[in-house]
Order: structure tokens, then sequence, then C-alpha cells
């Protein structure tokens, strides 16, 4: 693998006006840009089978996470540009763009992403299965 410069790769998927934009999916890593466009945008509470990062970029992110030893209770974090949420695979989790603008984040996930599970909390089927370009996509679904 060569050295990546992501900057240049974040502004186009930013501009791209897509949700998830890949910037790099190599053994043992991938990498994209994740926006979330609207305030209050969100994804739906899912769990994947890989470590992953999430860091903010622009915007006002919410994390809201389950209690892995009660799955009924939830937390919610706030994090602002500079901060970051590190979460295991296995751990239920919701993002929520909670600012006024356009939210950017840069995602890292151990593995492919062609490797990666999303797993829906209340269906607890795996949303990538099936998907035509193998990745899920429960933007603003509140059925899920």
């Amino acid at each position: 693998m060569t050295v990546r410069i992501a900057s240049r790769m974040i502004d186009a998927a930013m501009a791209s006006g897509r949700h998830r934009e890949i910037i790099m999916d190599e053994d043992g890593l991938h990498a994209w840009c994740h926006v979330y466009h609207n305030p209050g945008d969100h994804d739906d509470m899912h769990c994947h089978n890989q470590d992953q990062i999430f860091y903010v970029i622009e915007g006002k992110l919410l994390v809201t996470y389950k209690h892995t030893d009660n799955l009924d209770a939830e937390t919610t974090a706030p994090l602002l540009p500079g901060m970051a949420a590190i979460i295991r695979a296995g751990d239920w989790y919701q993002l929520t763009n909670m600012g006024d603008g356009r939210l950017v984040m840069l995602g890292v996930r151990s593995g492919r992403n062609n490797e990666a599970t999303h797993i829906n909390f209340k269906t607890k089927v795996d949303l990538k299965v099936g998907s035509p370009d193998g990745h899920s996509n429960p933007m603003n679904r509140d059925d899920l």
C-alpha cells in the first residue's frame, strides 16, 4: 500500500452529496468519509463485527449506545470537531447529526468493507446482505 493523503478525498466526498464515500479499502483496514447533510439525519441502532472509530471533522455528532449488561439502557454522548468515538465490534450504537448544519466524520474500521456486517438492533438482520452495492444505507429510517 502506498501513502495516501486524505484531505482531497474527504473534500471530494463532501462535495459528492453522498452519505458515505470509501477513502481506502485494504486488508485489515478500511476508511470512509461519513456525511450527514441535514440536521437530525441519523442511522439506525446497529452493530458491526469490526472495531471502528468515528472522528468528527465538522458539525456536532450525538452517539447513542446501549449498555452491554442491560440492552434496555442507553447513554448519549455529544462529540464536537476533534473528538472521536471508539466503538468495539458487537457494541450497539446510533449516530445523529445534532448540529445546525452538515456533520462530517472520518470512519475507520478493522477489516475490509465487504467483510463488515451491519446488524440492525430491532430486527437482528444484517442490512448489508442482499443490498446491491454491498453496504447498507439506513439513513433516517425510523422503522428500523
